[in-house]
């Protein structure tokens, strides 16, 4: 089954729907993860839950890739790896004690080598890399997305490499004809455009290559692949607000998706989000928009790279365009 997760602001599985929009799972948890409600309508169950972790149903214990968390208990199994940086803290107590707000993300994350090589370092997190790291060494998080050019019996040729926020290993896509990868259509910090019902409204073109019809406008370059899901990533890492991206381009990219710019898969549209990072939707999106957020996003988006950005209302601050009247609804970024 194909299915889609609609987080909130911690990343914690709320609705998880099918490929044509029905909800097949809702669910909700009291402050410190423990399940309030779990409605099913089949025999799915996820297994991804609270801030988006995977449940063990036999022990109900939650991986969290350095330690097993109790929600129920509302603490954790061992002992902090790092406990000795928080003194003050108990090395069992969940997010200081203050879990509405706050999430934990692993404890572990992605370091790249001198010579290249990422691995998943189980002393390495945002708080203490600085600190630990080697010269040469660069550290990458708890996700991290690159293009690299492969020569192995796997695939010959450039790639986008995903390395996954479990530290389970890495996701690689490779490109079509055209040399376009197709973008997933959702992860950790982002799903496509969907409707006031929560139903997905991406994948709504309709085009034809050699006399089959395709939908998907998804196809993108693999170093706005890489820059793409980098800028989602420190944007979710800083805010824990999930973006909603629409158009990027077709399969062919010379294919007219009815943009001016999404032709080499280098552009990508994004809803604008209000304070809690609701997805905003219409004419009037741009003035309900979150300013403070907004203008992170596109910090974000511009350390990656991102350099042709539109806006309208002269609202936000960044390179590029702020008053496109073309950009009521939504935003733009653009390498």
């Amino acid at each position: 089954m194909k299915i889609h997760y609609h987080s909130d602001h911690l990343g914690s599985a709320s609705f998880v729907t099918d490929k044509s929009g029905n909800v097949v799972q809702h669910l909700q948890y009291l402050p410190y993860g423990e399940l309030f409600v779990s409605q099913r309508n089949s025999n799915f169950d996820t297994r991804y839950k609270f801030t988006a972790k995977e449940l063990d149903n036999e022990t109900s214990y939650t991986y969290f890739g350095a330690r097993y968390y109790d929600s129920e208990l509302s603490g954790w199994l061992s002992v902090d790896p790092i406990s000795d940086k928080y003194p003050s803290t108990s090395a069992y107590m969940y997010c200081s004690g203050n879990p509405v707000i706050l999430r934990d993300p692993n404890g572990m994350d992605w370091v790249e080598s001198e010579n290249g090589d990422i691995t998943w370092r189980n002393d390495i997190n945002k708080d203490n890399y600085s600190d630990l790291l080697k010269e040469g060494e660069i550290y990458r998080g708890i996700t991290y997305a690159r293009t690299k050019e492969w020569n192995n019996n796997r695939y010959q040729g450039a790639v986008v490499e995903v390395y996954r926020s479990d530290g389970s290993g890495l996701d690689y896509y490779t490109p079509n004809e055209f040399g376009m990868y197709r973008f997933p259509e959702s992860g950790r910090g982002f799903e496509r455009y969907t409707n006031p019902d929560g139903s997905n409204n991406g994948n709504n073109e309709n085009y034809y290559i050699n006399n089959k019809i395709q939908h998907a406008d998804n196809y993108i370059s693999g170093t706005a692949f890489a820059n793409f899901y980098n800028t989602i990533q420190d944007f979710y890492n800083e805010t824990g607000i999930t973006i909603h991206y629409g158009d990027i381009s077709a399969y062919d990219p010379s294919i007219n998706l009815g943009h001016t710019t999404h032709f080499q898969g280098n552009s990508i549209d994004i809803h604008y989000f209000d304070t809690n990072g609701n997805e905003l939707r219409g004419p009037a999106a741009y003035s309900q928009a979150d300013i403070r957020l907004t203008n992170i996003f596109f910090n974000k988006a511009q350390n990656n790279g991102f350099t042709k950005n539109y806006s309208f209302g002269s609202r936000f601050t960044h390179m590029g365009n702020n008053n496109q009247i073309k950009h009521k609804d939504h935003l733009h970024i653009g390498l």
